[in-house]
């Protein structure tokens, strides 16, 4: 019961964070921020984002969270972005999202590469090691 309180505590602690668009997800040292229509361009504006375009109600996306908050604890350098499309039907229109989870690394604005790997911790922080060594940080 105990276990209980503690996620519906947490959960609504979360959502309500959400409404002040101040939620930053940290899993230990590594964290990774839930951005919006309203804060997508200006928090990625300069840097290499990693960006997980997903729903709640996906299941390949709620699958590949905990894969994404591990990438985001072992790539201390990288800047990792969770945009919700139900929530940003602006940005996900944007990048022309058609499918979720939509993964993809951004700069200034536009996708310079979709990761099309297997959904491994191993194979996607690899991945972003790679784009950070390509495109910079």
């Amino acid at each position: 019961m105990k276990k209980i309180l503690c996620c519906v505590f947490a959960l609504a602690a979360v959502a309500a964070l959400t409404l002040l668009g101040i939620v930053i997800f940290a899993a230990d040292e590594g964290k990774y921020r839930l951005l919006d229509d309203t804060s997508f361009e200006r928090e990625t504006a300069g840097k290499l984002a990693f960006v997980d375009f997903f729903a709640d109600w996906c299941e390949p996306c709620v699958e590949f969270e905990p894969i994404f908050a591990e990438a985001s604890r072992q790539v201390r350098e990288g800047f990792f972005v969770k945009v919700d499309i139900d929530a940003s039907k602006k940005t996900s229109e944007q990048f022309g999202v058609e499918l979720i989870p939509y993964i993809v690394a951004v700069r200034d604005g536009k996708i310079v590469s979709e990761y099309r790997g297997d959904r491994t911790v191993e194979n996607y922080t690899a991945w972003c090691r790679e784009e950070l060594k390509r495109h910079g940080n």
